[in-house]
């Protein structure tokens, strides 16, 4: 094959030069039926519960399989998952029941409103997520956050993520509107700073522990 112009050119037997042929056609048939799938599904996630509140997407082949199989209003889908266990999606009661065993758990489709692809599945429009102190993104906030904070602060107690869907889609921004440092309530008029010494001239002590909590986009 010509890796330029992506031509094939088979030589031998006849009968040999046919059956490539057909296999050829055959696998150019199913990648091609693959992309139309994907394509079809590109504004469509759909993902399982794996615990209280806590989501994973499935991966874009099945995930386009769903999709086409709910667009042609079919009742269930099977498949193998990653564990090699029969599975099958209930779309009526929104349900993925593992076939071997019984287990059930929660389903969802969501529209892909062009949130960070990092951001966690959520239900609700604000969900505030605790980051892991062993992720790129928890030690890019800490790097910055102690450059601007040095000698103004002892201990990090915890980095969260605020994913809000309505604010996100509202101002296009394409990263986390910010991180909160032993976060508390907020709502839609919360401003966000990236000068974390200027978020924490805002800040009181906690009476309690001395702990001071922050709004802060990096």
């Amino acid at each position: 094959m010509d890796p330029v112009i992506g031509y094939l050119k088979l030589s031998g037997p006849k009968e040999c030069v046919m059956k490539a042929e057909k296999e050829f056609d055959r696998i150019k048939s199913i990648q091609g039926e693959q992309a139309r799938l994907l394509a079809n599904a590109r504004d469509i996630i759909w993902a399982y519960e794996i615990s209280d509140n806590n989501w994973e997407k499935y991966i874009p082949e099945l995930n386009a399989r769903i999709e086409h199989a709910h667009a042609s209003n079919l009742s269930s889908i099977d498949f193998i998952n990653e564990k090699h266990e029969h599975c099958r999606i209930d779309f009526k009661n929104e349900i993925e029941i593992c076939l071997n065993n019984q287990r059930q758990c929660q389903i969802i489709r969501q529209y892909d409103m062009g949130l960070p692809h990092h951001w966690q599945i959520q239900v609700e429009n604000v969900r505030r997520v605790i980051l892991l102190t062993n992720t790129d993104e928890y030690n890019e906030i800490y790097t910055e956050f102690h450059q601007a904070m040095a000698g103004k602060y002892t201990e990090i107690v915890r980095i969260e993520r605020i994913q809000n869907k309505q604010c996100d889609v509202r101002s296009f921004v394409k990263q986390s509107l910010g991180a909160g440092f032993k976060g508390t309530s907020f709502g839609n008029g919360t401003y966000f700073t990236s000068d974390a010494a200027y978020a924490h001239s805002f800040t009181h002590a906690n009476t309690l522990n001395g702990e001071r909590c922050m709004f802060w986009q990096p």
